[in-house]
């Protein structure tokens, strides 16, 4: 996996607006802290430093995230939460953008919110700044409205194609499924169902559903936990990853090419949905 240079420093494409989300993934390297920055502006150092909308100093060395903002070179008041990230693993940070004020997520868990100080509008910059590996760092997607539907442009899921979904299930859910469709038809169906504890895979031809596979056993989904689902599709099927780790080989029952749209439903936020 590629790194980003750390530190990192990125102006924004466009502007901010509820319904976005900032995907931060990275590994700590070292054994005390590392810095997100949200800067109203390109200077991110120095004593005429422009103003830090969001600060979050990730203390290792106090099991905390430290939460802040800059304005006119003087902080606020500090918030903070516990953290459970570690020196040497893997973590996800998403930082959603409400209506007024950013939601914040660690590992997939709600940790909790900030609300905002300074308008989103001003935020063009991201900095980050020390003992980490960054490995992701962008600006994805809006609130989408569930069920979701959408067609998919020629040949979006033949083989070599990519789908990927991110969101987070409810904390009541009952269940959710993501549909990958030929018109009418299914050519891939995957429903989480938690009351079953279960993940179930099938497909659709002319109303009629064909036979199902299921994997029971701990499901990758949990209730009021943030998510990602990438869907790579092969030669020979689509295989499933959530949240970055292999879940499963679906075998293709009709011609990925022909597939021409996707349906979300159940009882998920839709964060972010692209295919490339």
């Amino acid at each position: 996996m590629q790194l980003l240079k750390v530190p990192y420093h990125s102006e924004l494409k466009g502007q901010m607006a509820p319904g976005q989300s900032l995907f931060v993934h990275g590994k700590a390297t070292g054994s005390t802290r590392f810095d997100i920055n949200l800067i109203c502006g390109p200077k991110h150092d120095g004593p005429d430093r422009d103003d830090i909308a969001l600060h979050i100093a990730v203390n290792l060395e106090k099991g905390k995230f430290e939460l802040n903002t800059l304005k006119g070179q003087q902080w606020g008041k500090e918030e903070t939460h516990k953290t459970n990230f570690k020196h040497g693993e893997k973590f996800d940070l998403r930082i959603h953008l409400m209506s007024d004020r950013f939601e914040i997520y660690s590992q997939g868990s709600r940790i909790g919110y900030f609300e905002y100080r300074v308008p989103l509008s001003a935020i063009s910059h991201i900095y980050v700044v020390g003992e980490v590996d960054l490995y992701k760092c962008s600006w994805e997607g809006r609130n989408y409205a569930v069920p979701y539907e959408t067609a998919l442009p020629h040949h979006a899921m033949a083989p070599g194609k990519t789908l990927y979904l991110a969101g987070v299930v409810e904390k009541k859910a009952d269940h959710f499924f993501i549909n990958l469709k030929i018109g009418s038809d299914v050519a891939f169906h995957i429903s989480s169902r938690f009351g079953e504890k279960k993940v179930v895979r099938n497909s659709m031809e002319g109303g009629v559903w064909n036979d199902v596979e299921e994997k029971d056993g701990k499901l990758p989904f949990t209730k009021d936990h943030a998510f990602d689902i990438t869907i790579v599709s092969e030669q020979d099927g689509f295989r499933v990853y959530v949240d970055g780790e292999p879940f499963c080989l679906f075998k293709h029952r009709m011609r990925p090419e022909q597939i021409n749209g996707l349906s979300i439903e159940g009882d998920v936020q839709l964060h972010c949905v692209y295919w490339s």
